[in-house]
This record gives C-alpha cells, structure tokens and sequence, in this order.
C-alpha cells in the first residue's frame, strides 16, 4: 500500500493542454487537426490518478475501499454532466431541427446508462450530434466498473504479478487496437477494449514506479514528449488511421510528462503556470461544454462561424466552463452541497433516470416537442 499522491500541478496543465486541443479541433480552428489525441492523453492520466488512488494506504477492507472509490467517481463525474445536459436540453428542443433533436434524445438516453460510446458507434445519421462527446465518459465508467475488481484482486498476490497481469491486459488491448484500426475502425475508435490499453499504461506508470534518476535524461524526456503530443496536434487528421499505432506515441510521450513531471524540469515549470493549471482544473466541465455549445451555436447560426463569431463562442465555452466549475462541480465534490452521501446519489439518480426518459421521448416521440 502506498500514501496518498501529492497535488502536482505540471498534471492539470497537462490536462489543460489536452482540453484545448481537443476544443480547438473541434471548433474546426486551422493547425489543431489532430487535436483528438487530447483525448486519449486525458486517458492515460485518468489511469495514472486512478491507480494512485486505489493503492494509497487505508486501514479499510477493500470492500469499503471499492465503495469509497465509486462514491467518490460520482460526486467527480455525476454533477456537471447531469446539471450541463439539464440546461442544454430545453435549448436543444428549441434550436435543434426534428432530425437532429430525436438524435440528441438518442445520445441523451444513453447516456443516462453510460452506453454513449455504443450509441456513437452505430450511429449513422450524419453530422456532428451534440452530445457525440460523452462517448469518452462512457468509456471511463464502463473501465472503472471493471478494473478496480481486477487490481485490487490482484494486489492479493505479489507486487510484481499484479504488474505482469496490468501489462498483459495491457498489451492485448493495444493489439486489439491495432487490429482494429484496419478491420473495424468505428469500434475501434469508440468502444472501450481497444482503448482500455490507454488507461493501463498510466496504471503501470504507478505500478512499476518508473523513474528516471538522470537530470538531462528527464529534461530531454519531458520535452520529447510535450513535442510529439504538439506534432500529433498538429500533423494527425480526420483521416489518419486512429487510434491503432498512431496512438501509440502520443501515449507514450504523456507517460513520459507523467514521469517527469515529479522534478523541476523547464517542461513542467511550464505546465505549472497559473493559467493553465485553472484551466486543467476546469478542464472537465470544459469538455462537457464545450460540443454543445458548439453545436447549438452552429444550428441556430445556420452557416458556418466566421473567426469573429468562432472566438465569441470559445470565450462563451470558457466563461460557461468556469460557471460550471465554481458553482456545481467544485462544491458538490468537496460536499459543500449534499453533504450527506445517501442524498447527493438519490438526486442524481432521480435526475438522471429523469434525463433519460426525457431523451428517449425526444428520440421516439419528437414531433411531442417540436412544431
């Protein structure tokens, strides 16, 4: 067992990083084609906290462990999605046309079910539905139901076959990407085995505690890497063959910041600056926000945006963001709101099966809200 991890903030930089160009991508701005790749930096983040997490030292049974752990997956994952799509779904009803409002109450259901990623993956009908981007939720919520069973069973055993375990499950689902990537790229793109391989590299980083002792060693890996995750931003395309091998370095190269960022490197003195570590702190309810509100706007501008109106609408993301982070997220995670845990998961499951009874009307019974 080990000690709580330390705050680091080179890490919310980090996510700062992945954030914006996963929304500048998206907002279609010229030199971030390959801007997707922040997702999958997100990921292997995700499971380089996690696992930190999972293995600090407790005095509780691992029952009590895998209850506080969901407990707390909730309070972090659970507020701003549910508010965020509560807002934005009056707003779908009265922007969106009949087609693209049934496919948001699609997207809407199953998300109350975390089948996103399925939905996406099937999906057919053209376009860039509003809430396409809530397959990456999916995909983490559909891991952490698994992997938390499976690391701590396995810690029950010696170190070093919890690791050996951790890499093999690793290097399959890396295969199966890559195999994928050629024989079926749409569920190799949104389901969660073929990227599960993403999440156990940052396991593995904790687990084998991986560092470097040299200094110019860890200078020049920590610049290595901020320069591949730039060059995939900036070089990957709709059309290059992802995730699959081309995954594979940016994936690394935020392995690579995750195991440097411990020291003082000129790299993470970068990442530490105060901007970007607000904006990795809000980096969440960024992405929630940020497809919606790009979608919406488009629908009800009805032509494509102009530079002008583009960078209105990332300050309107941004300032929504911040709203989101202040006033939902922040105080329902640190329990400012719903202190009590029995009350907090009644709400949100009251919201949430209230949601997705909203969406599935919306898909199934569109002409009830539409003119």
């Amino acid at each position: 067992m080990r000690s709580r991890p330390s705050y680091r903030p080179d890490i919310d930089g980090l996510r700062a990083i992945s954030a914006g160009a996963v929304v500048l991508f998206h907002a279609q701005v010229p030199g971030f084609g390959g801007g997707f790749v922040g997702v999958d930096v997100f990921f292997v983040i995700s499971g380089y906290l996690i696992t930190q997490v999972l293995l600090a030292s407790s005095n509780q049974t691992a029952r009590h462990r895998l209850a506080e752990f969901y407990l707390r997956r909730c309070r972090r994952v659970l507020p701003a999605l549910l508010v965020g799509l509560l807002i934005a779904t009056p707003i779908a009803a009265l922007v969106l046309t009949p087609q693209d409002l049934a496919t948001y109450g699609k997207y809407l259901s199953s998300t109350s079910v975390l089948l996103t990623n399925v939905v996406a993956w099937t999906d057919h009908s053209g376009g860039w539905p509003a809430l396409v981007h809530l397959w990456t939720i999916s995909v983490e919520e559909q891991f952490y139901l698994v992997y938390p069973l499976v690391l701590l069973a396995a810690c029950r055993t010696r170190a070093v076959q919890t690791t050996l375990l951790i890499g093999a499950l690793c290097a399959v689902s890396f295969a199966l990407s890559v195999w994928a990537s050629y024989a079926a790229p749409g569920a190799n793109f949104y389901l969660t085995p073929p990227r599960a391989w993403e999440l156990l590299l940052g396991a593995l980083l904790v687990l084998t505690r991986w560092r470097v002792r040299s200094g110019l060693a860890t200078e020049f890996m920590a610049i290595a890497g901020l320069l591949v995750i730039a060059a995939a931003v900036c070089l990957y395309s709709s059309k290059t063959r992802y995730p699959g091998i081309y995954a594979l370095p940016v994936c690394l190269a935020a392995a690579a910041l995750l195991a440097t960022g411990h020291r003082k490197t000129l790299v993470s003195r970068l990442l530490s600056v105060r901007a970007l570590v607000f904006t990795g702190l809000i980096s969440y309810s960024l992405y929630l926000w940020h497809a919606v509100i790009l979608v919406l706007f488009w629908s009800w501008n009805g032509a494509p945006p102009d530079v002008f109106q583009t960078v209105l609408v990332l300050a309107a993301i941004f300032a929504t963001s911040v709203v989101s982070w202040c006033f939902v997220e922040r105080p329902l995670r640190s329990g400012v709101w719903f202190k009590s845990n029995r009350h907090f998961l009644i709400a949100a499951a009251i919201l949430n099966f209230a949601l997705g009874a909203a969406g599935f009307l919306l898909w199934k019974v569109p002409s009830a809200f539409t003119k």
